[in-house]
Order: C-alpha cells, then sequence, then structure tokens
C-alpha cells in the first residue's frame, strides 16, 4: 500500500512539474510590461496574434466562453518581477450582432507554477444599441493597486464612476470601498 502511495505521489510530483515548465515555456513568448511609476490599462487598438483557445483552457480556463459567436483571445503582456505571483493581461472579443459587441480586458494574477489565483476586468467597452453603451479603463501602478473608470449610457441614463482596487499578497484583488468616487481626480 505504501509503495501505491508513494508511486502515485511520484505521479503526480511530475504532472506538477511539467505544467510549471509548460507555462514558463509559453510565458517567454508573452511580452513583458515596462513602466516606472504607473502603466494604462485599456482596450488595445489593434491585436498583432491572437492566442489559441487551448492556451487559455490551461491556464484561464475560468475566462474562456464557449460559444457560437465570433471570439478572440490574446494575452498582450505579463509582469513577472513580482516574487508572490505573475501578472497577465488577457484580452477578449466577443462578437454577437452588428448592434451587440464587447471587448474586455482582464487583469489576470497567476502563481509562479501556472495556476489562475484571479481574474478582474480591467478596461472594457460595451456597444449595445438596445440598452446602451459602456466603457472603462484603468491606471496599474507598481504597488499592486489600480484606478478604474467607467462611463456611459445605459437604459438613457447616463453614468460615470471610479474605483480603487489592491492585489493583496496572495494575489486576490480587492476593492477598496474607502476610495473617493469623484470622477474628478487625476492620475497620479
Amino acid at each position: 500500500m505504501k509503495r501505491i502511495f508513494f508511486l502515485a505521489a511520484c505521479i503526480v510530483s511530475l504532472c506538477a512539474q511539467a505544467q510549471t515548465d509548460n507555462y514558463k515555456n509559453w510565458l517567454n513568448t508573452v511580452p513583458e510590461i515596462k513602466f516606472s511609476d504607473s502603466t494604462y490599462l485599456g482596450i488595445p487598438t489593434e491585436i498583432k496574434q491572437a492566442t489559441g483557445d487551448d492556451i487559455i483552457k490551461s491556464y484561464l480556463f475560468p475566462l474562456y466562453t464557449e460559444s457560437q459567436k465570433k471570439q478572440v483571445y490574446a494575452v498582450t503582456g505579463k509582469i513577472t518581477t513580482l516574487s508572490d505571483y505573475d501578472i497577465l493581461l488577457l484580452y477578449r472579443y466577443n462578437f454577437y450582432r452588428d448592434s451587440l459587441w464587447m471587448k474586455h480586458l482582464f487583469l489576470c494574477t497567476m502563481s509562479k507554477s501556472g495556476s489562475l489565483l484571479h481574474y478582474t476586468r480591467v478596461a472594457e467597452i460595451l456597444f449595445d444599441t438596445q440598452i446602451g453603451n459602456r466603457e472603462s479603463s484603468s491606471w496599474f501602478y507598481k504597488n499592486g493597486s489600480f484606478i478604474t473608470s467607467m462611463k456611459g449610457m445605459m437604459m438613457k441614463q447616463s453614468f460615470e464612476n471610479r474605483k480603487r482596487f489592491t492585489i493583496n499578497h496572495y494575489g486576490v484583488v480587492v476593492n477598496d470601498p474607502d476610495f473617493s468616487k469623484a470622477p474628478g481626480h487625476q492620475h497620479d
């Protein structure tokens, strides 16, 4: 019985190491985001290379949506300089019809072995001629916090808001409820 347990532990260990190696090899193909103080996170104007569905399913499965509609995924950048986790930026475009489409940019925290820890939307454009439109973008800071600004018109009501989030040492994004939501705050 001990031999079977030992053999199973060895197989699991080898599989985990293979997953980590595959993640690191793939991560080497993603460009590093370089910034000194802060960087703007918005919907990219152009995607040069889409990321295959197999990669999205392997590492970012909760963000994969299986649909008959046109979808495009692209991991547009990474931040690997943090000691506890990596950050990936995932672009997703969903086209439903000419009058309804969405573009999202997700900030994904990943363990160094390639497991998704957490994700949150940091930018989006929603175009819907029936309900309304909205657009958001963020500023990401070196300390792991980011400020997201959103504006738009939904159901004939205009809105504008801002929120601040921080990534904790576990790689989980946490909302800052004490942040001033006044849209007049300028980028620091």
